[in-house]
């Protein structure tokens, strides 16, 4: 049974006594010294190359980043719930962040004046949530900061770069937030919402298909769900947006991104696995190979997709290639064979084939 605590709520572990878990407080997106909402809407169309056979026909592929922060609980906070909990149990509690799952989302935009008919941008497995270069160490419990990114369709990313195109943009951000545990409890899940995000928000929420496990199994949970809004203004903020043209004459070597996706942990398919690691090498503009890697941890479930952004400009004309590296709790690590691959625009999927 959940207790709210200090402004924070506080789960009882079912098996120890004396170990207690705080959930998730708000997310909010993050902001420069002058106040700029960390958002990048990068609209990049491609109009074909003779090589590919597909000249003259545009295609697109947009991304929508936005940059999220978590407010920690404060010492203070952590130091006087501790107190409460010691003098209750009669025992030195043992006060943990909980270790979340998963977190969807939902993202709309309107203009504003006219949120009457707010659109929708992306959703569902269009939008992930990536760590922060810093973070990406497998520490369980809440993440700092991560970027949400959101893969757009053609028709929402001319829709969304026409919006922004107009002046101001009020987008909104609703998410739920998931982790193990039981649901003895279920007034976590009895969450309303109003306005243009309810019917997307009602099936983000209530049509998880964990949700309909019975209340007396562990399973994951809804912890914590919000909306969180941020005016996108391009006349006060240009560099929000980025449009980039690309044909068989030129391709920017800067843009280069690369979309990895592992569910060993997420899904629980590897227990014997500490993390996962993707290893990339392209071609650089000098001939040199440039690399870059990322991790997927066990201590993080939560996050099963990776965007790889290069540091340095890479021939994005030329083939790249990437392993995977299985680090084990046991054992030495396993690293696979080279894959090459000329797409760049196709999904690296390395999650384990059972």
């Amino acid at each position: 049974m959940k207790e709210r605590m200090h402004g924070l709520e506080i789960y009882p572990d079912i098996r120890n006594k004396s170990v207690f878990y705080y959930g998730p407080g708000d997310v909010e997106i993050q902001r420069d010294e002058t106040g700029k909402p960390n958002i990048l809407f990068l609209n990049m169309r491609n109009i074909g190359t003779a090589a590919t056979g597909n000249q003259g026909k545009m295609s697109f592929k947009s991304l929508l980043d936005i940059a999220l922060r978590y407010h920690f609980p404060s010492s203070g906070q952590l130091d006087s719930i501790r107190a409460d909990l010691k003098t209750r149990c009669n025992c030195k509690p043992e006060l943990k962040a909980m270790a979340v799952r998963k977190m969807n989302a939902v993202l709309v935009y309107a203009l504003i004046g006219d949120e009457k008919n707010a659109k929708p941008a992306a959703t569902g497995k269009d939008i992930h949530i990536e760590s922060a270069e810093e973070e990406r160490e497998g520490e369980e419990g809440f993440w700092n900061e991560r970027t949400m990114s959101a893969s757009l369709d053609p028709f929402s990313a001319q829709a969304l770069a026409a919006a922004f195109d107009k002046g101001q943009v009020l987008m909104s951000i609703g998410y739920a937030i998931y982790a193990d545990g039981f649901a003895s409890d279920s007034s976590t899940a009895k969450v309303s919402f109003s306005g243009d995000l309810a019917g997307m928000m009602d099936s983000l929420v209530f049509g998880d298909e964990d949700q309909a496990e019975p209340d007396t199994s562990t399973h994951i949970a809804l912890v914590k769900s919000n909306v969180l809004s941020v005016v996108a203004d391009l006349k006060k903020y240009p560099g929000i947006l980025k449009k980039v043209d690309m044909n068989e004459l030129w391709a920017p070597p800067a843009y280069a991104a690369l979309d990895i996706r592992c569910y060993d942990f997420n899904n629980a398919l590897r227990d014997d696995l500490y993390a996962k690691k993707v290893e990339v090498e392209a071609a650089g503009m000098d001939g040199r190979p440039v690399k870059q890697s990322v991790s997927f941890f066990s201590g993080s479930p939560d996050v099963y997709t990776e965007g790889v952004r290069f540091k340095y400009a890479v021939r994005m004309d030329k083939p790249y290639k990437y392993r995977v590296v299985e680090i084990k709790n046991d054992a030495a690590p396993l690293f696979g064979k080279w894959i090459q691959r000329n797409d760049w625009h196709t999904i690296i999927d390395v999650t384990t084939k059972l």
